[in-house]
């Protein structure tokens, strides 16, 4: 085994005193080290969890808000104000608890029980939806397809069976149902088609297809007023929806079952193959029930769903459901998932064992790993009770991250008891301590700025993940030096005398493998490096280049789905990834009014918890807001009016302000009595507050216009009105970003704030808005801190070593974007990954080189011999841990694998290339 240059200076050096004692400590004592690390690490941090043990957030959106943003205390008051306003005109303007939102929308009630309608289905773009996979657009006439399609309701039926109390439809709406409904000779539902039936109503939707967008853009009107009743909770029998223009759409196809055809069921292209084709089930989707209160059991949904999956034969495939579970099943799941690090732990384990040949060793280093992770948890504990499932992707982290220590480590430590001495001691455990600081809190840097992200999620991942990493170094140069020293002392001896003759056959194995290998460095790798370094250099530079163009090219946010938490393929995540490019009636659907809601008078006062999601704002009120005098009156009605009046809102009804002067006017004045005419000189500004309140009994006031008065006082405390704009929702970023910017621009006036009324639209966007800024802010400080610790310990290595950084980060980008990446939540924090492990290995390789004195071949010859080894077991090590994670279902797990298996190999050629 080759020993490590040393680099420990002179025993009369004053700045590495300190360093002797600690050595000398722990080579002297190492059974008090033992103990004080396992009580400090490991049953110390047990106890207390015990105690006051942490608790699994079930919840995966939450945590993935904001916290400190300009966006986030408006949308905090704004949730905490509305449950008062829905219940009248006076709040509570003190109040330190959250009061959960209340949604009043109605799900309408539906009649049919056959598959055909002439009117539009209520709510028809909330019920359970399936995607189906055919080859073909010719497929879909096939009588053995429509037959075995057709039977898919009473497959379905035991799943569907307890939804029959709550739901009014019976029938799926999918193809065959379609095919009987516009058929000439119209048909109940499908199980009464004939063949001759197929042959005419493939011709007339062939024919109907040339109408396409002409059916949809006349029955978009009709689809408009239907949703605006549901908005103004009107009856749905108000909506008549009139026939097309027959100059433009013929007569036979401008059915709504020929347009909800083509707007809902068949894909934008006809000629794809494979084709895509959707279809409605007789029930609403879970989340839809739950906000209206409607008592549904999850596993009713989840036998639904497994029922589905199990539905595929030779005709048609199931690929995509909306039954909105996603969020329900991710803990269930990623729990599952997480066993996957038991055998990601098993094969590193195994990896251990094979490259130091002690159980014993190995056994310290699970001991390593778990006490690094309790005495973290112990720690996030004092800031947070809850754990978000984000964290759980730590124990992976820490297994691939946390074990090239241990195989550094034990390179460099003595092989025998006869030549461990305090000298060569302290020569390893200098070696270990010097190289992994830099590496290790180079990794430590990029997680623990994640503290200071806007996202509580991102926070409390930076806190678990730093503090576990620490911990983990503080365990390497304390507990794992001791076992060593105990191992060569007592151990070694007696397991040399018990097991001599495997001894022999192992280190015969041993043998060949490290000389197979030290002629795989010594020979062929480093004449590589050295022969055509020039040829590498260009190759590497050029694929830096081209990854860097496409990083710049094509890496953006999610565009389709923004919180994706299981992988691609799961039938949930397939529909949010896919149904927006396929179906025309997607886009409409998400598209949202984002209707804005003004607030005067309140102030939210940022008193919430840095890491808990539970702690809110508090809201107080506005001194700021001044509606004591008639021009304060009228400057809120003149900047109403000029809102009302801005090209992107169009707003036709006057506001409360405008209608109290317009009302006051009318009001007749007697001398002796109080005048509420503004424009009477009996008039004074003290009458004001008389005539506001005057004003609310003969004008009509409700949740979206009115003033506001305190819960207990009764006193004017300010005024609150939503403000409807043409401005719509949509998932993405740049869209959202010019209608924000649009409204920052506009709505802007002392005393007041603005947030959507729909909470949800402003925590996505700045979601979105912190991800960007976020991991911008960390990528550039930690290559800054890098760069001063590099620079500190590596000297004129350092600029070598930061351009092998960021060519690293820069081929980790493009190859992600290359396999379909998009920066979202959980990519942004496998980003910050990305850097902090392109740090380690390049370190390694740069505290590695010896001095300058010597030739450079020699100086590579080094560096490469004493660096390669234990840096190849590190990342073998976290190829294993990424290869076990290859079954996980959840999208967090999932990446990281990718992670594990791409990231190692590029920290590995890169850095060996910058070295020559």
């Amino acid at each position: 085994m080759v020993r490590p240059l040393s680099t420990v200076t002179s025993s009369s050096s004053s700045k590495h005193r300190w360093y002797y004692s600690y050595s000398d400590f722990i080579f002297f004592y190492p059974w008090t080290v033992l103990f004080l690390s396992l009580w400090t690490f490991l049953i110390l941090p047990s106890t207390l969890l015990y105690l006051f043990p942490l608790r699994l957030d079930s919840n995966p959106e939450k945590g993935f808000n904001t916290r400190g943003t300009v966006y986030s205390l408006p949308r905090i008051g704004w949730s905490q104000l509305q449950p008062f306003l829905l219940k009248g005109s006076r709040v509570v303007v003190d109040t330190t608890s959250r009061i959960k939102r209340g949604w009043a929308d109605d799900l309408f009630n539906s009649l049919g029980s056959i598959a055909c309608y002439q009117q539009p289905v209520p709510a028809m773009d909330y019920l359970a939806q399936v995607i189906v996979s055919v080859p073909s657009f010719e497929w879909l006439f096939s009588s053995k397809f429509l037959t075995e399609m057709c039977q898919m309701n009473d497959q379905l039926r035991p799943a569907l069976q307890p939804f029959d109390q709550i739901t009014p439809h019976r029938n799926i709406w999918h193809f065959p149902n379609y095919v009987a409904c516009v058929s000439p000779v119209e048909q109940i539902n499908c199980t009464y088609i004939k063949s001759e039936d197929i042959v005419k109503v493939k011709s007339l939707i062939n024919f109907c297809a040339e109408y396409r967008s002409e059916i949809i853009d006349c029955r978009r009107e009709c689809l408009e007023r239907v949703r605006q009743n549901q908005i103004e909770q009107q009856p749905l029998a108000m909506v008549e929806c009139r026939e097309c223009n027959p100059q433009l759409v013929p007569a036979n196809c401008s059915t709504q079952m020929m347009f909800d055809l083509f707007y809902r069921i068949l894909p934008k292209d006809l000629t794809a193959r494979p084709l895509y084709i959707n279809s409605f089930l007789p029930v609403f989707t879970y989340t839809s029930y739950q906000l209206q209160g409607y008592p549904v059991r999850l596993m009713d949904f989840v036998n639904l769903q497994e029922a589905l999956r199990n539905m595929s034969t030779d005709q048609y495939v199931i690929k995509g459901t909306l039954l909105d579970v996603k969020r329900d099943l991710l803990l269930e799941a990623a729990i599952a998932d997480s066993k996957y690090t038991l055998v990601a732990g098993a094969l590193v384990i195994s990896l251990v064992v094979f490259y130091t040949r002690s159980i014993t060793y190995c056994l310290a280093c699970i001991v390593q790993l778990l006490a690094s992770v309790l005495a973290a948890a112990i720690v996030y504990r004092i800031f947070s009770v809850e754990f978000p499932l984000l964290n759980l992707i730590v124990f992976v982290l820490l297994i691939s991250i946390g074990s090239d220590g241990a195989f550094l480590l034990f390179s460099s430590f003595p092989n025998s008891a006869d030549s461990l001495d305090s000298e060569s001691f302290r020569e390893c455990l200098h070696h270990t301590i010097s190289t992994m600081f830099l590496t290790q809190f180079s990794t430590v840097v990029p997680f623990f700025l994640n503290i200071f992200s806007a996202v509580l999620a991102f926070r409390c991942f930076g806190l678990f993940s730093g503090f576990t990493l620490i911990f983990n170094y503080i365990m390497l140069i304390s507990f794992l030096p001791a076992v060593l020293i105990l191992k060569r002392r007592h151990l070694d001896p007696l397991t040399n005398k018990l097991i001599r003759p495997w001894k022999f056959i192992v280190y015969q194995i041993d043998d060949t493998i490290t000389d197979r290998t030290s002629y795989l460095l010594s020979t062929v790798l480093l004449n590589i490096i050295l022969r055509a370094r020039y040829l590498w250099l260009l190759l590497l530079f050029s694929l830096t280049a081209t990854c860097g163009y496409v990083s710049v090219t094509g890496l953006h946010l999610p565009q389709y789905n923004p919180l994706q938490l299981f992988i691609a393929s799961d039938p949930n995540e397939f529909y949010d990834n896919n149904a927006e490019r396929l179906f025309e009636f997607i886009e409409q659907k998400i598209a949202l009014p984002l209707t804005i809601r003004l607030v005067w008078g309140v102030a939210v006062e940022d008193q919430s918890s840095f890491f808990d999601s539970h702690e809110i704002s508090r809201l107080s009120i506005n001194p700021d807001m001044e509606l004591s005098t008639v021009d304060d009156m009228k400057g809120l009605a003149a900047f109403l009016l000029r809102l009302r009046t801005l090209y992107f809102i169009q707003h036709e009804h006057k506001f409360w302000p405008e209608r109290f002067l317009d009302w006051s006017q009318r009001i007749p004045c007697e001398p002796g009595g109080i005048c509420c005419n503004v424009n009477n000189n009996l008039f004074t500004d003290r009458y004001l507050d008389h005539c506001m309140r005057v004003s609310t009994s003969q004008l009509l006031t409700s949740y979206n216009d009115t003033p506001l008065y305190h819960n207990k006082t009764f006193e004017f405390v300010g005024y609150t009105a939503l403000l409807p704009t043409k401005l719509k929702y949509s998932h993405r970023f740049g869209n959202l970003s010019r209608s924000f910017e649009l409204l920052d621009n506009s709505i802007q006036r002392k005393g007041m704030w603005y947030t959507p009324e729909w909470g949800l639209m402003s925590t996505w966007f700045d979601l979105q808005r912190s991800i960007i800024a976020d991991s911008t802010q960390s990528v550039v400080i930690s290559i800054l801190v890098v760069l001063i610790f590099a620079a500190s310990i590596l000297r004129l290595q350092a600029v070598c070593a930061m351009i092998s950084i960021v060519c690293i980060v820069v081929c980790s980008s493009g190859t992600l974007v290359l396999m379909g990446w998009e920066v979202g939540m959980l990519e942004s924090v496998i980003l910050v990954l990305a850097v902090s492990l392109s740090f380690d290995y390049t370190l390694h390789y740069g505290a590695a080189l010896p001095s300058s004195r010597l030739c450079p071949e020699h100086r590579i010859r080094t560096a490469v011999e004493k660096s390669t080894r234990p840096v190849s077991m590190a990342a073998l090590s976290s190829g294993l841990a990424g290869f076990a994670l290859l079954c996980s279902k959840t999208h967090a797990f999932y990446q990281l694998h990718i992670c594990d298996f791409l990231l190692p190999s590029l920290t590995i050629i890169i850095p060996l290339t910058k070295s020559s």
